[in-house]
Formats: structure tokens, C-alpha cells, sequence
């Protein structure tokens, strides 16, 4: 992602070093594709030796994921803005006039019904399967779906508290309904499986998903975030998709999809223009925008999003009705929120070009761009959600970067030297943890985090004194917590802090809930994926190639070790005769059984045994040698 990396320390950044220093799937639907190599588990020639390691690995990591939390917790108080907030999510299935419901509050995302002649038509389907039950029960309080069956699920965009929750809504034994989205969703939802191990920890963080209910206040554009170990997942793709504008009309329901670019590049508006409603997607929410999402993500075109609300305003829109926070009503009401944030997206974007095009960082123009006084108090505008100063340096670093001009970082000392020269400076790492104790005892919070990493990052600093610094790093996080607003941030704080106290484990998304994502990624990218766990290391020296071959895709896919390199290209699904010389090892296996094998819900030596998987050239041990060269990741489904 560009503008945050990972160091609660620059979350919220000043300029001043001893003055409180101040800072979708395009990204998300994305999942396990980190695929852990089970394969690295036939290391024995008994198939027997296999399957008995096969089975303690997996009871050990059904162990670890389900012992994540560690207590006693430490108490947190809630901020009372941020606490007030989550009323704006209280759970309710809102008319918002005729054949339109909201329902609110049941997932993170919204889900919309539109009520037709003979049928409906569901606009999102929130991210869990259970999520999705209930609104399926709160819509059938206001429709018979057998009457008015579900004749059209529309995808507003990829992200997964709006797609992963459609199985509950859908009656599975009768024909799966059409099913919408925008021509680049299948393309952002595989696009950052190499990146979903660190993207599913700083998402977990983000969301808050991973605390107990007592340290949980709300995500800004939502209550909680529900994807847990004990919640299931479902995904289906759009069969119907379109690049710039879609009218369809379902069930006497005459509807505009139209491609609406901002927090994500494939997100869709629908506008009923008989009823004047207006589902607006991700663009717009009662939070100032998530210009830049701290779980990271690439660059957000802002000036594109800020076009896209431009155009919402063409239309004679009477009801708006977000995927994230409650209805609006009133046309009057509905153009001026939407004016108020268009005004601060394009404010912030150009003030941070501005200010770009005069020669200064991103760490001063912080300093310099703040939302007009008329913007700043409007309640859509609110940072709830996204904060203008991790927006200004998104949008600096998608037009120049990572180099700030500033030509002392261009070579800059590692963080290690860094906190060695400055303990020297200082008089010692003893002085340098007493100036930090006092810092905190004063108040002096963001300070305290800076001093502390410069411990943590010292090497020379007695491990009884490190630990002493993580402890007091991970208190102040927690009093940072209690007194900020901004959910992602508050979040962050807390889980980060409960890591460091070791209370918390951030063990990768269940493997049930990686599977049905998994099973509809393109192959191609998943081998994309598995190219970025290799070990360049152990494999410096490696000069080997393997067949992969799925029947049931009529794919193959040739993987190439070349000195510290992997690469792979889709192949011939015939190229995995023992003639070709140019192969070492191939295998034969259904994707589906591959998908298993790598988040470990299947043993590999049973489906060797039974035949599932078969060996087409090479051996056993020659499979084992290959895969032994890439590394075991966490698996992750990217969250919104």
C-alpha cells in the first residue's frame, strides 16, 4: 500500500520531533491465495510417515487458530465521539420508500432489496453467509420470496462485506439468479493475492475483528466486522458484467448499473429513476472518504472518485442510499452532502498537488492542508473512517512515490544504526528509557512511540530492557486509543497493543473461509502468488521445473526455478508426458483437491493413496524437493 507502513509510530505524525508528532477486491475480495504448500510435507517415502505428519501439522493449526486470544485483557476506554458514532449502525430494516429497503446494521455493509412485480432484486450481500441469513429473515418480513423470488444479485464492487454473504441469501435449490458487476471486478478480486498474508493481519487490525466484544466499538462505516473462525463465506461471480453502463429491468424494475470509479476502480452505481433512488457504492458514506485504507492498499485515483460524485449529481436523486451508513432523504439534503464530498475530496487533492509542485514532503504538507472550516464541520465529513492527513500522503506517494525529495533519504542510515547513534547521542540506552518513561509520565503519547522504537530497534539494548520498552509501547498505544475517534486508527492501536503484550495471535483466516474464495481465483494468479513465497536464499542455486496439470480446469500451469526466480506461464495440459525432458516433476491434480491441499483440509498422502492426486513425471521426493524451496505464508482473506 502507499502512505502507511505498518508502524503504528506513523499513524497519526506531527512534523515536530518533540512536539506530538501528527499522518476493495481493486484490493479486497482477496484471499488465501498465499497458498501453504502442503506439498512440502511428502518428504517421506512411507505413505504412512506422510499421512501421520500430514495430521499433526493440521491439529496444530487448528489449535493455534483457535486459542488466538490470551488473557486477562486489559481495560480500554471507549472514546465518546467514536462510541456515539455507532448509532448510525443500529440494526434496522429501513423503508426507504416503496419496494426500497436498507438493511442496516447487519454486517459492515449494507444490503439493499428492491421489491419488483414478480420478484426482487438484492444490491449486496454483506460478508458472511450467517450476516446475509439474517437480512434474507428481515427482508421476508416485507416480501414473500416465494411469491417474489430473488431474481438479481448486483455487486456494487468487489469488496468482501459485500460479496462473501450471497449463499444466504439465495435458496440453493432452485436456480441461482443473475448476477451482476462491473467488466473489472474478477480482475481486482485476483490482483493482490500475493500481498493477502499482510493484507488479512493490517485488515484484521484495521476492523477490529480479531478483539473480544468489550474492546469493539464500530469501524467507522460500520458496526463489526463479522468474518470470524466460527462464520462461513460464499462467493459467486457476476455471469452478467459491462464496462461503462448497464440498463436492465427485473421484474418491472428499470435499472441504470452504471461504472462509478473511486474507492475502488470496478465500483457501480444503480439508479432507479421511477423511485429517484440512488445507490451510490463506496463512494460515498457518513465518514470523511477512505482515500487511503491503513490495511494498505494500492494507489485510490482521488480525482477520479471525486468525478465520479460529480456525476452522481446529474441525477434528480430524491433518496440516497449508501452500502455503508443510513439512508438520506430529501433532494435538497441528498446534493448538499454530495457537493460537501466532492468539495473535500477535490480540496484535499488539489491543496496536496499544490503544495507537491512547491518542492515540499509529504511530512509538511500535513502540516498545511487541512478541510475548510465549512467542510471540516459537516457530519458526512466527519474522519470516522479516512483522515485527511493519510490521504495527503496517499495521494503524494501515487503521483511521485516513495521518495519525499528530500535527498537525505535518499541512502538512508538503517533503522539499526539510526537507534544505536542516537542512543550514543542521548548518553546511553539506560538515559534513552528513562527520557521515554518520563515522556509518558508527561503525556507526551506519539513522542513516547518514536522513543520506544528507537529502543526496540537498537540492537545493543538488553533483551529485559526491550521487553521493558515493548510493554510500554503497547500501554501507549492503549491511552492513545482511549482518546481517538478515528475507527481504523483506534483499532489498530488496540490490536497492535495486544499483540506486543503477546495476548494476541494473528494466525491467517480459517481455511473454510479461504476455500470458496480460493476455488474461484484464476489460476494464474494463484501460481502469481506462490512465486512470491519462494525462498530466494535456498534456491539460489536451483535450476528446476514442474508441471502442474488440472483436469478439471484443462489448465496447466509450468513452474520454473531459475537461480533465486520463480516463473510461471499456463502450459499445455499435455506437456506432462514422461518423454518431456524439459519437465522434472508433474502432477495431476483437480484444482479444487489443490486449492484443499494448500490451506491443509486435505492430507496429501490420503489423496496420493486414493489416487487424487497422480504423479506424471519424476517422483514423490522429486515433488517434495521442488516445493521445498518456497516458504509456508499465512493464508488471508482481504477484508473491505
Amino acid at each position: 500500500g502507499r502512505g502507511f507502513a505498518g508502524n503504528v509510530s506513523f499513524l497519526r505524525v506531527r512534523s515536530s520531533p518533540r512536539q506530538h508528532h501528527t499522518t476493495t477486491l481493486s484490493n479486497t475480495l482477496s484471499m488465501a491465495t498465499g497458498a501453504r504448500w502442503c506439498w512440502t510435507l511428502i518428504l517421506a517415502v512411507s505413505v504412512a510417515a506422510v499421512a501421520w505428519l500430514c495430521t499433526a501439522l493440521l491439529q496444530q493449526q487448528q489449535q493455534q487458530q483457535s486459542s488466538s486470544l490470551r488473557g486477562p485483557l486489559p481495560e480500554v476506554a471507549q472514546p465518546k465521539l467514536l462510541a456515539e458514532h455507532s448509532d448510525e449502525f443500529r440494526r434496522e430494516l429501513v423503508q426507504v420508500t416503496d419496494g426500497v429497503y436498507s438493511a442496516v446494521g447487519f454486517g459492515v455493509a449494507n444490503s439493499v432489496l428492491l421489491v419488483g412485480t414478480d420478484g426482487t432484486v438484492v444490491v449486496d450481500t454483506t460478508e458472511t453467509v450467517e450476516s446475509a441469513r439474517e437480512v434474507k429473515e428481515a427482508f421476508s418480513q416485507v416480501v414473500d420470496f416465494k411469491a417474489k423470488p430473488i431474481r438479481a444479485v448486483i455487486y456494487t464492487h468487489n469488496h468482501v462485506d459485500h460479496t462473501l454473504g450471497i449463499d444466504g441469501l439465495l435458496d440453493l435449490d432452485a436456480p441461482i439468479p443473475d448476477i451482476y458487476g462491473q467488466a473489472q471486478m474478477q480482475k481486482q478480486t485476483n490482483e493482490v493475492a500475493e500481498m493477502s498474508a499482510i493484507l488479512y493481519a493490517r485488515g484484521m487490525r484495521q476492523l477490529a475483528t480479531v478483539l473480544p466484544p468489550e474492546l469493539q466499538i464500530n469501524v467507522g462505516v460500520g458496526k463489526v466486522y463479522r468474518m470470524t473462525p466460527d462464520t462461513h463465506v460464499s462467493l459467486r461471480m457476476p455471469n452478467y458484467v459491462f464496462e461503462n453502463e448497464l440498463w436492465v429491468n427485473v421484474s418491472g424494475l428499470n435499472l441504470l448499473l452504471k461504472h462509478s470509479p473511486g474507492e475502488t476502480p470496478d465500483q457501480l452505481v444503480v439508479w432507479i429513476p421511477e423511485k429517484r433512488v440512488l445507490i451510490p457504492a463506496d463512494n460515498f458514506y457518513k465518514s470523511f472518504p477512505n482515500l487511503y485504507a491503513i490495511r494498505g492498499t494500492s494507489h485510490r485515483d482521488v480525482l477520479t472518485w471525486a468525478n465520479s460524485i460529480d456525476a452522481m449529481l446529474q441525477f434528480d436523486i430524491e433518496y440516497l442510499v449508501p452500502c455503508h451508513s443510513r439512508p438520506i432523504v430529501g433532494s435538497a439534503k441528498v446534493r448538499q452532502v454530495l457537493l460537501n464530498y466532492r468539495d473535500a475530496i477535490k480540496f484535499v487533492h488539489d491543496q496536496t498537488v499544490y503544495w507537491t509542485n512547491r518542492g515540499k514532503t509529504p511530512d509538511q504538507i500535513v502540516e498545511l492542508v487541512h478541510l475548510p472550516q465549512e467542510l471540516a464541520q459537516a457530519p458526512e465529513l466527519h474522519e470516522w473512517y479516512g483522515h485527511v492527513a493519510g490521504s495527503v500522503r496517499a495521494i503524494f506517494a501515487g503521483y511521485l512515490g516513495w521518495f519525499d525529495g528530500n535527498p537525505t533519504n535518499l541512502r538512508p542510515l538503517p533503522p539499526s544504526q539510526r537507534a544505536q547513534r542516537f542512543s550514543k547521542l542521548v548518553g546511553g540506552v539506560e538515559k534513552l528509557f528513562n527520557e521515554t518513561t518520563a515522556a509518558f509520565e508527561e503525556g507526551d503519547l506519539h513522542w513516547v512511540l518514536e522513543l520506544c522504537d528507537l529502543l526496540i530497534n537498537n540492537p545493543d539494548v538488553p533483551e529485559k530492557l526491550r521487553q521493558a520498552t515493548t510493554d510500554l509501547k503497547a500501554k501507549t498505544l492503549l491511552k492513545l486509543a482511549e482518546h481517538e475517534n478515528n475507527a481504523p486508527i483506534r483499532n489498530y492501536y488496540v490490536t497492535f497493543a495486544l499483540e506486543l503484550l503477546g495476548k494476541l495471535s494473528l494466525d491467517g483466516t480459517p481455511p473454510q473461509q479461504a476455500q470458496p474464495v480460493m476455488r474461484r481465483t484464476a489460476t494464474y494468479d494463484v501460481f502469481t502468488c506462490i512465486c512470491t513465497n519462494l525462498n530466494a536464499k535456498r534456491s539460489m542455486n536451483v535450476w528446476s521445473t514442474a508441471l502442474f496439470v488440472f483436469p478439471d480446469r484443462n489448465e496447466a500451469v509450468k513452474l520454473e526455478l531459475r537461480g533465486g526466480v520463480a516463473y510461471h506461464h499456463m502450459a499445455p495440459t499435455d506437456s506432462g508426458d514422461p518423454s518431456n525432458a524439459d519437465v522434472g516433476v508433474a502432477v495431476s491434480i483437480d484444482y479444487e483437491q489443490f486449492v484443499d491441499l494448500t490451506l491443509k483440509l486435505q492430507s496429501p498422502a490420503k489423496l496420493y493413496a486414493l489416487g487424487k492426486m497422480k504423479i506424471l513425471n519424476g517422483t514423490v521426493l522429486g515433488l517434495a524437493t521442488f516445493t521445498s524451496y518456497f516458504d509456508n505464508v499465512a493464508t488471508g482473506v482481504n477484508p473491505e
